[in-house]
């Protein structure tokens, strides 16, 4: 009864800390991995997900997550926090069991799970829509780790099958899960005085090994999954084994102290060995570590807590390069660990009352700055704004500017991308943007010289080609006389644009325009209706290739397409409009 009591804590702190987000909107990276993803917008596309990546990630479970979710909920984003809610408790609860096992404090535990759930450098992975399915790893691993513990404790061997069957699903969820052996290691090692006459335990521990291995040679050879990124956000591998032990350092103090909380981490890559940053913080590992190892049978749970915390930083060391040298979202496993010695030494306090105080302060005290940290993910404009307090750098003023423009704060917009460009002229999606935004002001020439721009920092870039041509398509209106010249630049850049990426199908329903504009009907169909076969739920191209029926007064098949892109986009007056006008016709 009592530990049902702290369960039902441990799930109240956190829905307490994350009740204030159900009102958030898509942010950040949800608009492309939920709003635009239309992979996930089907059931029967989740077998595709096994056989091949999503942006360069194999973690087909995920991707599978995300479409029933998306199959129950659309695009509420109700649904979405609520999924991120639901996992966070389950961990919080898996916290509390873990923790439960490797001490027999009765209320330490309690405390580092409370701690846990509350704790607001998890908000990156649950405020934020996408980083809540991230959990879906997450938690697997977790229980798998869980089940090995009674496995080790009672030698049931139901709970060694359970075990390996639950890191299966964690590996085909989340990368994370490749450093469960070595966790496994460390509680054996730790916890049950491992030694290498102990076969029976090695092999135990070695079936996870062998399956990491196996599976990472499946994910290699045959999905062709690598490294997240091509090339080391510092420049060089070097760079990044001088930078990494400041990261990890501040990691350190995040656990700890998470203030401030930021999306974008503005960390300056070392370059020479002879920096303090460089050479101190591997000698405080050093030293942890050796008091760890020292004190690890007086104190097993803080020695296990020390490798714990250093374990679970392996996958985001950028020793096979990410696409951030940092980020917040990266401590949600890591932050166990400071969890749990924050409720040791709390209740190393010997006054009884003074340690149950100290443990109500710092459980509020993060929840506090959890929630009021949720509202910074409110829209994309707060978030950027939230981040331009803490980061100056060229990435953060090119997404707010952007922010500014979608929530049609022009002038906001225009100042913020400026800014970006002046912080980094060679910040290609800085241009790309501000391009969007003469655009937007019809100020076509200068827009087409920021898109040039983007394309010449970054030959390949798709969306600058697409909206090029788009960009000498509207001028085209603006400026008669040069029609013919600028229709002609337009249907390059689209016809650019699908040859960097075959599979854009914006460009092709784009493409099919010029064609139509020119008088090239059958080729403008064929274009729509390969766009609406890369993705059908083009709503852009159905109105366009009723626009051609209705030209043809094929009234029948102009109907039949109005009524598919209203249907795709009902608020929208024009489709709408479309559709009584030709209703009314056929009638």
């Amino acid at each position: 009864m009592k530990q049902q009591f702290f369960v039902f804590l441990v799930v109240l702190l956190s829905v307490l800390s994350y009740a204030n987000t159900f009102g958030n909107d898509f942010v950040w990276d949800d608009k492309r991995f939920i709003h635009d993803n239309i992979g996930i917008r089907s059931i029967e596309n989740v077998p595709a997900f096994f056989l091949g990546t999503v942006d360069g990630l194999y973690r087909p479970l995920r991707t599978t997550l995300y479409a029933i979710t998306y199959s129950f909920w659309g695009e509420n984003v109700f649904g979405y926090h609520l999924n991120s809610l639901l996992w966070h408790s389950l961990i919080s609860v898996l916290v509390f069991l873990l923790v439960g096992k490797l001490t027999n404090r009765s209320y330490v535990p309690l405390v580092a799970a409370l701690i846990f759930a509350v704790h607001p450098v998890h908000t990156e992975r649950v405020t934020n829509m996408t980083g809540g399915f991230d959990l879906l790893g997450i938690f697997f691993m977790l229980l798998s780790f869980y089940l090995y513990i009674l496995f080790s404790c009672n030698k049931k061997r139901n709970c060694l099958i359970a075990s390996v069957a639950a890191f299966v699903l964690a590996l085909f969820s989340s990368e994370e899960a490749f450093i469960l052996p070595l966790l496994i290691l460390l509680y054996e090692v730790v916890f049950k005085n491992l030694r290498f006459a102990d076969g029976k335990r090695f092999a135990s521990a070695a079936v996870f090994l062998v399956i990491s291995v196996v599976f990472f040679l499946f994910r290699l050879f045959v999905i062709g999954v690598g490294a997240r990124a091509a090339e080391h956000v510092t420049g060089s591998l070097f760079t990044t084994v001088l930078t990494m032990p400041k990261v990890f350092l501040y990691y350190l103090y995040l656990v700890f102290i998470p203030y401030p909380l930021t999306l974008y981490r503005q960390i300056e890559p070392a370059t020479t060995i002879f920096n303090p940053l460089v050479i101190l913080p591997p000698l405080l590992f050093l030293a942890i570590a050796i008091v760890a190892i020292k004190c690890h049978k007086k104190n097993k749970l803080l020695a296990f807590a020390a490798g714990w915390f250093f374990i679970t930083l392996l996958p985001f060391s950028n020793i096979l390069p990410l696409q951030a040298i940092m980020a917040d979202r990266y401590l949600y496993l890591p932050s166990i660990a400071a969890c749990i010695a924050l409720a040791f030494f709390i209740f190393k306090i010997k006054n009884k009352l003074l340690s149950f105080a100290v443990a109500v302060i710092v459980i509020f005290s993060f929840l506090l700055l959890a929630v009021d940290r949720n509202a910074d993910w409110s829209d994309d404009v707060t978030l950027w704004e939230a981040a331009a307090k803490t980061s100056k750098d060229s990435a953060v003023y090119s997404n707010l500017g952007f922010a500014y423009e979608q929530r049609n704060r022009l002038i906001d917009a225009e100042a913020a991308l400026k800014k970006a460009v002046a912080l980094d002229h060679l910040n290609e999606k800085a241009h790309y943007n501000l391009g969007i935004l003469y655009m937007r002001q019809k100020n076509y020439m200068p827009a087409a010289d920021e898109f040039l721009l983007a394309i010449k920092i970054s030959p390949p870039y798709t969306m600058a080609y697409d909206s090029l041509g788009l960009t000498y398509y509207y001028a085209s209106f603006q400026m008669p006389e040069q029609e013919s010249i600028l229709l002609r630049l337009a249907e390059a850049s689209f016809e650019k644009a699908i040859e960097v990426e075959p599979a854009y199908y914006r460009a092709y329903s784009n493409l099919g325009i010029i064609k139509a504009q020119k008088g090239n009907f059958s080729a403008a169909v064929e274009l729509f209706r390969h766009s609406i076969l890369l993705n059908s739920w083009n709503h852009e191209a159905y109105y366009n290739l009723g626009i051609i029926y209705e030209f043809f007064n094929e009234t029948g098949q102009a109907k039949e397409n109005f009524l598919k892109a209203a249907e795709l986009q009902p608020e929208n007056g024009l489709y709408r409009e479309k559709l009584a006008i030709i209703s009314n016709v056929e009638e």
